[in-house]
């Protein structure tokens, strides 16, 4: 009685370290093959009803493949995705330990007709019935198809057949990431960047692209291109993996700070005398906001062009007023106009100052002028509102005679009255009385 209680305790301690074990390599490990899956025999042995080559891995141990063929017997799966094998547990049928494989190959293929071998090795005879076995093997290759073969059975001599129960590859779980990139970084605001990503064990996966942690409505593929980023915007992507055997489906990638620069505006205007003395030089310099660091000029004088470079100086020959216009160029990259223009009036005066005084009979007149520039000054009557032409002189200094209260003083460019001045004592007239006037003559 005592010794049967042992050997059950026995019994539970082997199957809860079976179990354990089992359970342990399942948390890291994946099966890869499930019912349903195309299977074929290799070296066919016409099966019994309810024993064909499908219930090796119809996930019942209860079941069972039989091969009456004895040796070099197996199958083939195709899984229809690719997957690393790293492991095959192998579980033995109900009855007959005498049909139990003696040994195992394994082979994959991406084509179904060129093999490669895995791993193989022998495989122990055990007496016990669905006794589940694990065989543990070094690959690195991933395959779609799976060959097994069992070259020979316990006892050849007794055995009529092969017979298992249940086969199953395991791969090892991996991790899915995903990597994003960009077509460029530090550009202009409005310029197309192209995010990427690179997955790893992502299956056929989705996406959604995220920016500043928020989801980007209808960016979900696995590029995503966008002309409205703005600086320090962080983009992510989450992607969701479909790929067999993964720890987790869900993965976010790597974080990408843009640099982004705002668009600026250039402008420019103009920094000179707003009046010369003609045939004196002017100069304009040319004073730019944004124009980056090598802007380009060209200077128009009246609406011809007379000079591409900055400051520009002028020789100013005819008196009147030139009409100024700078269009500046900008370097600058990152701009919503690529010129900008300055409009300047410059009056050109032939005569800059007059200082007219008179003492007694005389009038005198003193010009700040270039020495060739023509002046005419005229007498002026106020009542008549009617000049006479005195003199024309280029002389810088003329005195005349004192006539009228007012002149004007004209030269090209240049006009101005002066007065009123006193004029000379006229002689006095004779008054006539009333009398006298009646022909009344009064002593």
């Amino acid at each position: 009685m005592l010794k049967d209680i042992m050997k059950k305790l026995l019994f539970i301690t082997i199957l809860t370290s079976i179990f354990t074990l089992s359970w342990g390599q399942c948390a890291s490990q994946c099966p890869i093959f499930t019912p349903g899956m195309t299977i074929t025999q290799v070296n066919p042995g016409s099966p019994p009803f309810g024993e064909d080559v499908t219930k090796v891995i119809d996930g019942n141990s209860n079941t069972k493949y039989l091969n009456f063929n004895r040796t070099n017997t197996g199958f083939i799966v195709n899984t229809g995705k690719n997957t690393t094998a790293v492991r095959m547990d192998l579980t033995t049928a109900n009855d007959e330990p005498s049909r139990d494989p003696i040994d195992y190959q394994i082979q994959g293929s991406n084509n179904g007709t060129s093999w490669t071998t895995i791993a193989s090795g022998n495989i122990s005879c055990n007496s016990n019935r669905f006794l589940t076995r694990s065989f543990n093997f070094t690959n690195n290759t991933s395959y779609s198809w799976y060959r097994i073969t069992f070259t020979s059975v316990c006892n050849l001599s007794f055995a009529n057949s092969m017979q298992v129960a249940e086969v199953q590859l395991y791969s090892n779980s991996v991790t899915p990431s995903v990597t994003i990139s960009r077509s460029s970084n530090n550009v202009c605001q409005g310029t197309n960047i192209t995010f990427t990503t690179t997955p790893t064990n992502g299956g056929t996966p989705t996406y959604q692209w995220r920016r500043n942690g928020s989801n980007v409505v209808g960016a979900t593929g696995s590029s995503w291109i966008s002309n409205n980023i703005n600086n320090n915007d962080v983009i992510t992507c989450v992607m969701t993996s479909n790929a067999p055997c993964i720890t987790t489906s869900n993965v976010t990638s790597n974080s990408l700070t843009m640099g982004v620069t705002s668009k600026v505006t250039p402008s420019v205007s103009i920094l000179g005398n707003p009046s010369v003395v003609r045939k004196n030089t002017v100069t304009l310099q040319a004073l730019p906001v944004n124009g980056g660091g090598a802007p380009t000029y060209k200077w128009y004088k009246n609406n011809v062009l007379k000079s591409t470079s900055n400051p520009w100086t002028d020789s100013a020959n005819v008196a009147g007023t030139d009409t100024i216009r700078v269009v500046m160029r900008t370097s600058q990259s990152c701009i919503t106009i690529d010129s900008a223009i300055a409009n300047y009036n410059i009056t050109v005066l032939s005569l800059t100052d007059v200082d007219v005084f008179q003492t007694l009979d005389k009038i005198h007149f003193s010009f700040v002028k270039n020495a060739d520039d023509v002046v005419s000054i005229y007498e002026f009557n106020e009542k008549t509102g009617k000049s006479r032409l005195m003199t024309t002189t280029t002389d810088l200094n003329v005195v005349l005679e004192h006539t009228s209260k007012y002149y004007l003083v004209v030269s090209d460019g240049y006009s101005r009255y002066f007065g009123p001045f006193s004029i000379v004592a006229e002689e006095p007239r004779r008054t006539l009385s009333i009398k006298q006037l009646l022909g009344q003559v009064v002593d």
